[in-house]
């Protein structure tokens, strides 16, 4: 069982067809198909089950799939710290940061910064709501994130950074914008612009409608 057989194996497994997989890792599909081959041939089981339009995991690849992503986890683990004793700070950093302004306006900075202290690693960012980004690191796919508080989740540990506010904006000669408070009941009767459903942001939001019953 090799290391390329594996990174084969999560990328179909993850882009759930052959060709998107093969693209993942940068080979042919036939080539990707020859390893998957070797890879069933070596351990015995079938791991895909082939459809017209995508493959589907079999038991076997179920059970392959976190095997193999803590397999490759310990292996990037093992090349970062062998090359940060060779003093060459090289490796991989996988970052997600949810969907928002921090995404827009603090992170741009943050990666100049890695990339200015870390010039030999590489650096990979992905968006998405909180909750799939944690899910992101709960399964191997990222390292880390920038989310919004709180997390549901005990499996991970959480630093806070910095707060920020919720507010309404709107038009300048909007009627509501001459207001210092608006209430919910008052926000409830406008035409909005929510973030994105199953993001720690929208669920504030409607926690707040909901406490003012509307």
């Amino acid at each position: 069982m090799e290391i390329r057989q594996l990174k084969a194996f999560l990328a179909i497994a993850e882009a759930k067809t052959f060709t998107a997989g093969a693209r993942r890792v940068n080979v042919t599909q036939a080539a990707i198909s020859m390893q998957i081959r070797q890879l069933e041939d070596e351990v015995g089981l079938q791991l895909f089950t082939r459809t017209p339009r995508r493959v589907i995991l079999t038991e076997a690849g179920e059970y392959l799939l976190e095997r193999a992503r803590k397999i490759l986890r310990e292996h990037d683990s093992a090349l970062a710290e062998i090359a940060e004793i060779a003093g060459a700070e090289y490796g991989r950093l996988r970052i997600g940061a949810a969907s928002g302004t921090f995404a827009m306006h603090q992170l741009p900075g943050i990666m100049q910064l890695l990339k200015e202290k870390f010039p030999n690693a590489e650096l990979s960012v992905s968006s998405g709501t909180s909750q799939r980004l944690v899910d992101k690191i709960m399964h191997g796919e990222i390292d880390s994130a920038f989310i919004s508080l709180p997390v549901d989740n005990t499996n991970i540990t959480t630093e806070s950074l910095f707060s920020d506010e919720i507010v309404a904006i709107g038009h300048p000669k909007h009627p509501l914008a001459k207001e210092k408070y608006i209430s919910a009941a008052t926000l409830a009767g406008e035409r909005l612009i929510l973030g994105e459903q199953g993001g720690n942001t929208r669920r504030m939001i409607d926690e707040f409608f909901a406490a003012a019953n509307v």
